[in-house]
């Protein structure tokens, strides 16, 4: 999807939610379901730089990204519960 009229970023994920999300849908996801605010854009750089969220290819220019690789990823990226500065990483 892309930010036009005719095809908005959407604000409020499907239910039920499919298993396999649009970059605008998974930016969507990550930020509702787990906290992270990141946008499609900045998906689209860690898909060519690295470090971001599992994805797959369907045909030769669309990206979808299954849900549990978001939710692998958000695990990874959070790290753990602290209830000090000082406690190790």
């Amino acid at each position: 999807m892309t930010n036009t009229e005719n095809n908005p970023i959407p604000t409020v994920l499907p239910s039920p939610l499919p298993p396999m999300l649009s970059p605008d849908l998974a930016a969507l996801y990550l930020s509702q379901r787990h906290g992270i605010p990141i946008s499609p854009k900045t998906l689209a750089k860690k898909r060519s730089t690295g470090g971001g969220p599992a994805f797959r290819r369907f045909g030769a220019r669309r990206t979808v990204y299954p849900v549990e690789a978001l939710d692998a990823w958000a695990a990874e990226a959070l790290g753990p519960v602290q209830r000090h500065t000082n406690d190790a990483a």
